[in-house]
């Protein structure tokens, strides 16, 4: 029976046909590591990537990470700053408002960038919590992609077998998450890596926040 992945990889090289071939060019990547924005009441980290194509910078997904991570740490900063105000008028110190960002990211030889950005608040409540946000583009296509438009999930048996794989995947090695893994058409937090595709929840998502956050690997040997 066909998987997931016949689809799925059969939509990548379309794409990349669609190219005539031009998969020629490097793509590299910088690392913008660590940077500290700190004062009395809040602490926000966060490291960033640029990338480039034969040393010339890949502007619109560099402009789409570096805005949603200036976005991110507006709005957070926003969402305290009432509290802050209370803090410093009542002299209490009862800790900081941290907001750290973390973003990794993967390059694959057939010309796609895929990014995963993991943004962990506290808000001086009895812990923080954690979100993600995926960033996938085609570079050959100068497009970005979603998961919905890889998998064919408007067909409802192709998102009930990705479904069964992300089952079959997921590692639960201290039998700690109550919920299975389970995604909608318009679920989009994932990465494609060189031979595997990754997906992401969140904390609550599959289970308490105490299990945390989960990571399934799908691997390209699922293809018949």
């Amino acid at each position: 029976m066909k998987t997931i992945y016949y689809f799925l990889f059969l939509s990548i090289f379309a794409l990349l046909s669609c190219s005539n071939n031009n998969t020629k060019g490097e793509i590299a990547a910088d690392e913008i590591h660590e940077k500290t924005i700190e004062n009395k009441y809040v602490k926000i980290t966060y490291n960033s990537v640029v990338f480039k194509k034969d040393d010339v910078p890949i502007s619109i997904i560099n402009d789409t990470v570096d805005n949603f991570i200036k976005l991110e740490i507006k709005e957070f900063r926003e969402s305290i700053d009432k509290d802050i105000k209370e803090l410093i008028d009542s002299g209490e110190t009862s800790g900081k408002y941290e907001l750290n960002i973390i973003t990794e990211h993967y390059i694959t030889t057939y010309g796609f960038i895929s990014v995963i950005i993991e943004m962990n608040h506290y808000t001086l409540g009895a812990h923080g919590n954690s979100t993600f946000k995926s960033i996938n583009y085609d570079v050959i296509n100068k497009k970005f992609i979603n998961l919905t438009e890889l998998g064919h999930f408007e067909k409802k048996e192709e998102l009930e077998r990705f479904n069964s794989l992300l089952e079959k995947y997921f590692i639960d090695k201290d039998s700690c998450f109550s919920d299975k893994p389970k995604i909608d058409k318009d679920f989009n937090t994932f990465t494609i890596q060189e031979d595997s595709i990754s997906v992401y929840f969140a904390p609550y998502e599959l289970g308490a926040y105490a299990c945390g956050t989960a990571e399934i690997l799908i691997p390209i040997s699922e293809l018949p």
